[in-house]
């Protein structure tokens, strides 16, 4: 395979997280932004060379990674930090649900608080709206009008 995982892979360390690349001779053809907490993994970013996007060297970096953290005693998890049906949804199989809250811990509720909290209710009501307009039958194409004839 023309793109084989670089051995000792380069690795930079960056604020708490690793760039890890594929490399294909010189050039970088895909990298990936990994950070840690405990032992869970977070895949932060990839992006990849578009002259060898029809390779799909993301993936391949993606595969590789995934291998390489799951064979280490060190990673019990991977976050992929995407979105339910993105392109992450195709490399791995399993999803955990994740929830977000939103606590306000102050002696009572703060206007930041009631701003955010308002913010991400509207949020979630235009997605729901989208997606019911994006869901709902389309009307029937509206009929020509011809002209009476005389009788």
């Amino acid at each position: 395979m023309w793109l084989a995982w670089e051995q000792g892979r380069r690795q930079r360390k960056l604020v708490g997280a690793w760039a890890l690349q594929l490399r294909r001779v010189a050039p970088v053809v895909a990298a990936q932004v990994l950070m840690y907490c405990g032992a869970t993994a977070y895949t932060w970013k990839t992006a990849f060379s578009a002259k060898y996007g029809k390779y799909s060297p993301g993936a391949v970096l993606i595969d590789r990674i995934t291998d390489e953290l799951f064979a280490g005693p060190d990673t019990l998890a991977i976050n992929s930090c995407a979105a339910e049906g993105s392109f992450m949804a195709y490399l791995w199989a399993g999803r955990r649900t994740m929830v977000d809250m939103l606590v306000d811990i102050g002696p009572g509720k703060s206007l930041v608080y009631r701003m955010e909290a308002g913010r991400q209710l509207g949020y979630r009501r235009l997605r729901s709206l989208r997606d019911w307009l994006r869901n709902r039958p389309s009307a029937p194409p509206p009929k020509k009008l011809g002209m009476a004839s005389p009788q």
